[in-house]
């Protein structure tokens, strides 16, 4: 695996807490992949695994989309996963619920990449 010579506290601090864009339609390219994090704020597993998918954004090429489940306009996600934060869709679909292990997303970036 290509993060072996991180160490989680140095990788820790590589990463900015808000270093993620939202990007329109129009900017996606179509064999570009999209992962959408359905989150809150003080969730330390959804902060875990924002740094995870933050540490994997150069390797493999995607955008990135975070929900806060807690706004208004998220309603039906609140309902859907109010309890189930983290949650990582890709390409519009569940991939992840409760954590995002940075081992398993790069194992499905890896064969979605192929």
């Amino acid at each position: 695996m290509w993060l072996a010579s991180l160490t989680a506290q140095s990788a820790f601090r590589s990463v900015p807490r808000l270093a993620c864009r939202r990007f329109s339609a129009a900017t996606q390219r179509d064999d570009e992949l999209t992962l959408t994090l359905f989150s809150r704020k003080y969730c330390g597993l959804c902060d875990h695994a924002r740094e995870n998918i933050l540490l994997l954004k150069d390797h493999y090429k995607f955008v990135l989309d975070i929900e806060d489940i807690d706004l208004a306009k998220n309603k039906h996600w609140k309902e859907k996963y109010n309890y189930e934060v983290p949650v990582l869709h890709i390409n519009g679909k569940p991939a992840m619920m409760n954590a995002v292990p940075i081992d398993t997303l790069e194992e499905i970036l890896k064969a979605l990449k192929e």
